[in-house]
């Protein structure tokens, strides 16, 4: 503690009137002190005055020091102000130029503002303004940015939001319009971001010239429906911009009430179609839910459900996801309680829409065997029907290659070609002996819905070539 002492006594010193002379010469005069370490090495200081914060010593260190500290930067700042020194002059001789963008961050920075605010009621006549000596250092944008971030602390806000609003005076001053600075922000690309959303929101609301404009107004004439939707909820996910994507998407819900656009149009708007996973639970969910009741009341008679736009949006295996995750969450539970009484309707529409789907899949594979005229019998062996005699007729298979055999007859007859009319028997013939014909022709006798195509080829086939022994075995 011995040294600490010597210098603090020592650093006091300096302070007392026998020294006021010598203070008040060039700030460049230095004085040196002499500190003896316990090794005995002697080392000497100097101690700059315009720099007491970075003695070779580190004497920020020593308890009672910074009340030092601050008590000198008053005096030399008393001194300056004494001698009429330019605000910029001050503005580099406290190394405010070198702070770079954490200028708001140094304590000096108010000591800084304190000199000019004095400077200037000392001469009014020649009062200058903080902004432009900050606009020396740094460039319109970059400095705006770092205004809005100083007001949103509590010792630099007044500040900052003065600075602010000269700022903004200036900008105005040179007729910047509210879509102008919308742009030198680059708001329209990507996703507008703190500061910049919310120095445009309070030029564009307090200053701008000209007729005024929201955010949502703005937005919408550089981006699509969709695209603003996606922006907005990008911003909901970021704290500092999450209150103005709250009101951008109430405005935008009322303009899709007003154009009466779907629900299921508005589902995928709010990216729903996008995961299954705890969709139930995703805020957005709850906003298309609220948006179709209100779109209910605007379009009476309207016949649309939650299972409804949900099936049609999601594979079963999704549906099952969705709410069996739902029931693990007490908050998305009875809302999957709700869903889950209508798992007939959900099951019964799931399978239509899934046999349907494969149908028209067929359809479009028969089209294609039709235009370059594929012989029956190689369907039949495209389809795999050429490797199972047990129930052949009930496989579904024997459905699309009958169709295909159908409309292959239409299209040679229409092309005036001839075709052999036992299509089906003649090709089972080459595939399959008489017993195990005999085997699948019995069965789907024995089915409903395959008897009546069994009996007819059971006809056919006892007038074919080799059909006596079949005949015999069906009798036996």
């Amino acid at each position: 503690m011995r040294p600490h002492y010597i210098i603090l006594v020592g650093a006091v010193a300096l302070l007392t009137p026998a020294t006021s002379t010598s203070i008040e010469r060039d700030s460049k005069v230095t004085s040196v002190l002499a500190r003896s370490f316990h090794t005995g090495t002697n080392r000497f200081l100097r101690i700059h005055y315009d720099d007491v914060e970075e003695r070779a010593f580190g004497i920020n260190s020593i308890p009672g020091v910074d009340r030092f500290s601050s008590y000198l930067s008053k005096q030399k700042l008393a001194k300056y102000l004494k001698n009429d020194e330019d605000m910029d002059v001050v503005f580099t001789k406290l190394k405010l130029n070198t702070a770079g963008e954490k200028l708001f961050e140094n304590p000096k920075f108010l000591d800084w503002v304190k000199y000019v605010d004095d400077y200037n009621d000392k001469n009014p006549d020649k009062a200058k303004s903080m902004l432009l000596t900050l606009l020396n250092q740094y460039n319109d944008e970059p400095l705006s940015k770092m205004l809005e971030a100083a007001k949103q602390v509590k010792s630099t806000n007044s500040i900052a939001t003065r600075l602010q609003t000269e700022q903004m005076n200036m900008w105005k001053r040179d007729d910047i319009t509210a879509d102008e600075l919308f742009q030198i922000y680059r708001l329209h690309d990507g996703v507008p971001a703190y500061p910049a959303i919310n120095i445009w929101m309070r030029y564009a609301d307090e200053f701008a010239p000209g007729t005024k404009t929201t955010l949502f107004e703005t937005l919408q004439k550089h981006y699509s429906d969709n695209a603003l939707s996606q922006v907005v909820i990008a911003m909901m996910k970021v704290p500092s911009t999450e209150k103005w994507a709250v009101d951008l998407q109430k405005q935008q819900i009322r303009l899709w009430l007003d154009k009466l656009e779907s629900p299921e149009n508005v589902f995928k708007l709010l990216m729903l179609d996008k995961g299954a996973d705890n969709l139930l639970a995703n805020p957005q969910f709850k906003v298309w839910t609220g948006y179709a009741i209100e779109f209910r009341k605007h379009a009476p008679g309207t016949q649309m459900s939650v299972i409804d736009t949900l099936m049609k949006n999601y594979t079963p295996k999704n549906m099952a996801t969705i709410i069996n995750t739902a029931k693990q969450n007490p908050n998305t539970k009875r809302m999957a309680q709700y869903m889950q009484a209508d798992e007939v309707k959900l099951v019964e529409t799931l399978y239509v829409a899934k046999v349907e789907k494969i149908k028209e899949e067929w359809n479009q594979q028969i089209r294609v065997w039709l235009d370059r005229m594929e012989p029956p019998e190689n369907v039949f062996k495209i389809l795999k029907l050429d490797k199972e005699a047990d129930n052949l007729l009930a496989n579904p298979q024997m459905k699309v290659w009958t169709k295909y055999t159908k409309k292959f007859k239409d299209r040679t007859k229409e092309m005036h070609l001839t075709v052999t009319e036992g299509i089906l028997s003649d090709t089972l013939l080459k595939y399959y002996n008489p017993e195990h014909l005999a085997t699948f022709i019995a069965t789907a006798k024995k089915n409903p819905n395959t008897e009546l195509m069994a009996q007819y080829e059971e006809a056919v086939l006892v007038h074919k070539k080799y059909m006596a022994k079949i005949k015999k075995i069906l009798v036996d």
